[in-house]
């Protein structure tokens, strides 16, 4: 290759990763979840224990960028479906590792965060990147693996890659994740323990890797049970024949990820960064990373990378991690993941009563695959999109109590709905009782009960029940001979009518006066309502739900 085919990019991660030049004939493609009808449901439905292929190429080449989005009935699905790289028509995998530690999202907790080769976007953390570059030269296939026992309802991906005229170099890319779960066997006895750790016995592992290539870093993930700071535990790495002290010996967990003295801040920079932290005692997740870039470790027949938890293991926190690497020539597989209750997160015990609730209030509903329907897919959807953005704000109680309202439980922890004073119209109705609604409705203007109707909502709006919503309501009610159309529009937190206009993302709540005047004056409040009706329960009321687009594709029955 003479230098003028060769085409270099500063701003390449190549040049500081694996060395490879980019062909001046290098093309770039794209494999993504894009709907072939020319429709909106670019998504792809991962039934429960089935294997997809999700892109796959032959030739010489290499991965740019990988995106990824999902939408599941199961608030810990980012451990229980599994990312799988195969590189060159290999038997096993030189990738496998849960998704969303893969993306930075660690224990199913993401914060958003930046850095070169990993970030983790908006909204409520849930749009995944990766920049790693990822070459091969005979071809790349990538497969996800759904191992909970309920459907992914969509998954979202874009896998960016470049077919090349010629091989890049021999290392390929690969990434193994493991966990050093809590003993609680007895307690910890602190971090500042005075006992002597000269060696690396104990330590969580990171990698422990046969054969040559460099070392890229990592993403820790810790769990601290009972507060108190978790660091002070020296990172090791023996790198090829070394025995007793390692080539690279740290000073400390937080000198590890790049800051100093027991940080609590979330931050984000290009090769070092906390992403998640929950509160300034150190207790609950912490999310740490640092990659080596420009800084490399380069090793010709082993590496093994290590850290303490805590000083000289004192600590029994729940670690877990993956790491991250380039190799040539490998012929001892990377360990296979433990199975899927090895892997559950350590997310204390109203979060899993959360996580349980939602998941036994799914399970009833996919009991039946085949009594499902387009519009059911659409309703699950938007369901599981509300509590998955609850799960993000940690609001484990409002979760409980609408899994409650779904599977019509008394609910355990929600407040009385809000009891608005009420337009003069809705007044009388409630005077008299919503059964004598239609008598009393049939003689009123039709646009005027049309106001009262939708004004009773907005002035009973909940904005903490409806945080996260972003919908128009469509209410189209009958007055005698008549149909009159208004909208509800609910976005982050604030919620006004107008007349009808439809678009998308569109709710449409449909009925007579009397229906929609019990619904109003009802013991549900209308947010309430709103929860159930994206189920399709309607609990104590008569009305009718109908979604218009909503990007979720229906399960392939």
């Amino acid at each position: 290759m003479t230098e003028r085919e060769i085409r270099l990019n500063a701003r390449d991660l190549s040049g500081l990763v694996t060395g490879d030049a980019i062909p001046s004939a290098a093309r770039r493609a794209r494999v993504s979840t894009w709907d072939r009808t020319g429709g909106n449901n670019d998504s792809s439905f991962v039934p429960p224990g089935a294997t997809q292929n999700v892109a796959q190429a032959e030739g010489a080449g290499r991965i740019t960028h990988l995106w990824a989005t999902a939408l599941a009935p199961d608030l810990l699905w980012g451990r229980s479906l599994v990312l799988r790289a195969y590189w060159d028509g290999e038997e096993t995998p030189s990738v496998e590792v849960p998704f969303g530690d893969f993306f930075g999202a660690g224990n199913c907790v993401a914060g958003e965060f930046a850095s070169e080769l990993l970030s983790v976007a908006p909204r409520d953390a849930r749009s995944y990147h990766a920049w790693f570059e990822m070459p091969f030269a005979d071809g790349f296939r990538l497969e996800v693996e759904n191992q909970s026992d309920l459907p992914l309802l969509a998954i979202y991906l874009h896998i960016d890659h470049e077919s090349w005229p010629e091989q890049p170099r021999a290392e390929r890319f690969h990434a193994w994740w493991n966990r050093t779960p809590a003993r609680r066997e007895e307690d910890s006895p602190g971090v500042y323990g005075p006992q002597p750790h000269a060696s690396r016995d104990g330590n969580h592992v990171f990698a422990d890797i046969r054969g040559a290539g460099h070392y890229l870093g990592a993403f820790l993930y810790v769990h601290s049970t009972d507060g108190g700071w978790y660091g002070e535990g020296d990172e090791m790495i023996f790198i090829d024949d070394d025995r007793w002290p390692p080539a690279i010996h740290g000073t400390g967990t937080e000198d590890w990820a790049g800051t100093a003295w027991s940080p609590a801040e979330q931050f984000s920079h290009p090769w070092y960064g906390q992403p998640v932290t929950d509160r300034p005692d150190w207790s609950g997740f912490s999310h740490l990373y640092r990659f080596h870039v420009a800084d490399p470790i380069r090793f010709d027949r082993s590496l093994h990378a290590s850290i303490e938890r805590g000083h000289a293991n004192d600590r029994d926190d729940d670690w877990s991690s993956v790491a991250y690497w380039y190799q040539r020539d490998r012929t001892v597989p990377v360990p296979r993941l433990p199975p899927p209750d090895a892997r559950v997160p350590p997310w204390p015990s109203r979060a899993r009563e959360a996580a349980d609730s939602v998941h036994q209030t799914f399970a009833r509903e996919l009991a039946d695959p085949s009594a499902l329907g387009d519009g059911d897919a659409t309703r699950l959807g938007a369901a599981a999109s509300y509590l998955a953005h609850l799960a993000h704000a940690r609001d484990w109680d409002r979760i409980v109590s609408v899994c409650d309202w779904l599977s019509g439980r008394p609910t355990r922890s929600r407040a009385a709905p809000k009891r608005p004073a009420l337009p003069p119209i809705m007044q009388r109705v409630a005077d008299a009782g919503a059964d004598a609604a239609s008598s009393i409705l049939e003689d009123e203007d039709p646009d005027a009960v049309a106001d009262a109707i939708v004004g009773a909502w907005v002035a009973g709006f909940d904005a903490d029940a409806a945080e996260g919503m972003s919908v128009v309501i469509g209410f189209r009610i009958t007055v005698g001979d008549r149909e009159v159309a208004r909208e509800l529009v609910v976005d982050q937190g604030r919620c006004a009518a107008r007349t009808a206009s439809g678009g998308h993302r569109r709710l449409e709540l449909s009925g007579d006066a009397e229906t929609l005047a019990a619904l109003t004056l009802g013991r549900i409040d209308p947010w309430e309502a709103f929860i159930r009706g994206a189920l399709g329960i309607a609990g104590d009321t008569s009305f009718a739900f109908r979604f218009g687009v909503f990007g979720v594709k229906p399960p392939a029955l």
